[in-house]
């Protein structure tokens, strides 16, 4: 029971630990960029949902939300769903209506024929469009409130240009001047210098505006720690890469943390103190795995000495005086080597190397030959003369590995 406790652990932890972008701060909806080249969009949010299509990178996709790492996104081109043939009614040539309350539509796959995935449930009196049939459902133009999923891993937020606020600048650059027309009435010499300055000051006023708002869009939502976050999760995908136990996370710990104590840019801190969390996530299946690998050992080493104890108390079972019949070096035999002469072996009188008796295996004996072959054993079993042979023959119920006996030197 421990053991499948610590399995499921390990199962929870690892799903926890994939990479994830979710942030609270994010507004939805917005638009999002695809970053990876065949990403699947699947029908859940989880890997174990089928894929219904692939995007490429920069493909747009319209991001509606987000749930344990995944975005739910409005089906992108070519998605399409499926709905039970007898929950609409034909109203023309691609046209439906939806006959029922709280009617499944199914998420479509261009890589399956599966329908398992429930995008929504329709109201009756809902119109959908129906572009094909299969079976005993249609297949239609995903409708409004059908969403698909997508890995926030390969999706990134795209920054839309702000135009720049001409009509702000402008009603500024006028109240300058409107300053210093009214500087100029009080002023009983003047020139045209002071008019001067002041629209270059105007200018230098646009300039810096038109700077800081391009500077903005350039930093993206994470500000100035933009593109130290960017280098810190190639370091932490190229560690997922590698097997559990070879993974380290201090260099990129170190990075997170930095980030993460900063407030100037409060989203970037948010996501840095996730990334600290996944990375414990880490570290803990870490600390999972290496202990059921312990117990795995401790659980072989029992079984181990549960085996030999049950095989000598097999053994143990059998009464010597009655059953033992000779003690050898069990070899194979070269004549009697099974088909259409019976299987036997050899057993050889460890000094002389000449054959005491032949060993055959009783018909529902339960033993590994092979252990034995080679070795100084008793056999267990019964005996019988073979005339024409001139030899006995034992018929086998068990084997024990003896001690040599000890010879001597004439």
């Amino acid at each position: 029971m421990r053991i499948n406790r610590i399995y499921g652990a390990i199962i929870a932890i690892l799903i926890l630990s994939f990479p994830s972008i979710g942030i609270s701060k994010i507004e939805f909806p917005f638009k999002g960029q695809v970053t990876g080249d065949n990403v699947n969009v699947r029908s859940g949010p989880d890997i174990n949902y089928y894929a219904t299509l692939r995007l490429m990178r920069g493909n747009v996709v319209d991001v509606a939300g987000q749930e344990y790492g995944w975005y739910k996104i409005v089906p992108p081109a070519g998605s399409f769903s499926w709905v039970a043939k007898k929950c609409v009614d034909m109203v023309g040539d691609k046209k439906g209506v939806i006959n029922r309350n709280r009617v499944a539509i199914r998420a479509g796959s261009k890589f399956t024929d599966r329908k398992t995935a429930i995008q929504m449930l329709a109201k009756q009196g809902m119109s959908v469009t129906i572009i094909g049939q299969q079976g005993d459902y249609y297949k239609i133009v995903p409708p409004e409130g059908a969403y698909l999923w997508i890995s926030v891993d390969y999706v990134k937020p795209v920054v839309e240009k702000k135009a720049v606020p001409v009509k702000k600048l402008k009603a500024e650059i006028q109240q300058i001047r409107k300053g210093n027309k009214i500087q100029k009435k009080k002023v009983v010499s003047t020139t045209s210098a002071p008019i001067a300055t002041q629209a270059t000051k105007a200018k230098i006023v646009e300039k810096v505006k038109i700077e800081q708002t391009e500077q903005e869009q350039a930093e993206g939502i994470f500000g100035k720690y933009g593109k130290q976050i960017e280098k810190l999760d190639k370091l932490y995908k190229a560690e997922l890469s590698k097997p559990l136990m070879a993974r380290q996370f201090g260099r990129i710990i170190e990075g997170f943390k930095e980030i993460a104590k900063q407030k100037q840019v409060p989203i970037a801190a948010a996501y840095a103190r996730q990334r600290l969390e996944l990375i414990d996530y880490q570290f803990q299946a870490q600390k999972g795995y290496a202990e059921l690998q312990q117990i795995q050992k401790q659980f072989e080493e029992q079984n181990r000495k549960i085996q030999e104890q049950q095989a000598q108390t097999e053994l143990e079972k059998i009464k010597p005086p009655k059953l033992y019949q000779a003690a050898g070096v069990l070899k194979p035999s070269n004549i009697f080597t099974g088909g259409l002469m019976p299987k036997r072996y050899r057993l050889v009188e460890p000094n002389k190397q000449h054959t005491i008796a032949y060993v055959e295996l009783t018909k529902n004996a339960n033993i590994n030959v092979s252990d034995f072959i080679g070795k100084y054993v008793g056999v267990y079993g019964t005996v019988r003369y073979d005339a024409k042979l001139r030899i006995n023959i034992i018929t086998a119920a068990a084997f024990k590995v003896l001690n040599r006996p000890v010879t001597t030197q004439p």
